[in-house]
């Protein structure tokens, strides 16, 4: 029995340590964006409206909620957003459900547009600016 307990000591003190490096990492709160809210994606919402005073951070999440008969969510470029150009996405996040969630997990500029019926043009496209997450506040010593 000795024998037993002397042999799983490292792995009993491996596997407190981790557990307690684990208790004392920052909570990380990635969200999950629903675009336009109630709304979702369509032509009825102004998402440069939808968009002020949201910060997005790296690990969130965008949730595109569309008629997928109607509407499709690409990614472009600045200068596609810009001009509603849907010829080269760099992505496109449309699975056919209609209900399509994407991953931001860079810190950079998001362009989304719909490339279908015209729709850009009558403002469906959101800009998303991505950040890092803030620091903890650092703790009073007082």
């Amino acid at each position: 029995m000795k024998r037993m307990l002397a042999s799983s000591s490292p792995a009993m003190v491996l596997l407190f340590m981790v557990f307690a490096v684990l208790v004392m990492l920052p909570e990380a709160s990635a969200k999950r964006w629903l675009v336009g809210d109630n709304m979702g994606w369509n032509s009825n919402v102004n998402y440069s409206t939808w968009v002020k005073g949201k910060h997005f951070y790296n690990g969130d999440w965008l949730f595109f909620v569309y008629d997928r008969n109607q509407i499709d969510v690409l990614e472009v470029n600045k200068n596609d957003y810009e001009k509603c150009n849907s010829d080269h996405p760099l992505h496109n996040w449309t699975t056919g459900a209609g209900r399509d969630d994407v991953p931001l997990n860079v810190t950079r500029n998001y362009y989304f547009i719909s490339g279908k019926g015209g729709f850009c043009f009558k403002g469906m496209k959101v800009a998303i600016h991505v950040e890092n997450l803030p620091p903890p506040p650092k703790e009073d010593d007082s």
